[in-house]
């Protein structure tokens, strides 16, 4: 795992400086796009800020590829436009279907099994269901979505 990592990061270090910098936004999928990485762009600063993890650039570097391949895929090309616009749209559903699928009970196990912390024992089946979607965003990103409200109730609107 750790030399399959150490090639990525070597790739994608790669990649990131012969990759042009991303065209603005015309159509609706890359405006999505944008809005999407611009929020995870500023999340990951905030997330280095908080944590003082300065010197680790390689997820920095993936996301920054990544947006830049999308961003220049979704505006140069009719057929990965269509595609990355069809993707949206299915993990939009996808998404709805998972959180209205999950149970007081998945919850827990989940949160136990990726984060080994056992929080979610005081969540009543109430609670549960009135905040289904938070809890949902909890224990699939951890706290990356608490991240994204902080980050946004104390700066700007995020940019890529």
């Amino acid at each position: 795992m750790h030399l399959f990592k150490k090639l990525i990061n070597i790739a994608v270090k790669f990649m990131l400086r012969l990759s042009p910098e991303p065209p603005e936004p015309r159509y609706p999928s890359s405006r999505a796009l944008k809005r999407t990485f611009g929020t995870l762009f500023h999340v990951y600063r905030v997330e280095n800020e908080r944590h003082d993890i300065y010197g680790d650039r390689h997820f920095g570097n993936l996301l920054n590829f990544t947006f830049r391949a999308l961003m220049f895929l979704s505006e140069k090309d009719r057929y990965y436009r269509m595609w990355l616009a069809f993707i949206m749209l299915r993990l939009h559903d996808e998404l709805d279907d998972e959180i209205a699928a999950m149970t007081l009970d998945d919850l827990k196990r989940l949160q136990l099994e990726q984060w080994e912390l056992p929080i979610f024992d005081i969540v009543t089946q109430d609670h549960f269901n009135r905040n289904r979607r938070m809890l949902f965003e909890m224990v699939t990103a951890n706290t990356l979505p608490n991240l994204v409200r902080l980050a946004a109730s104390n700066r700007d609107c995020p940019q890529p």
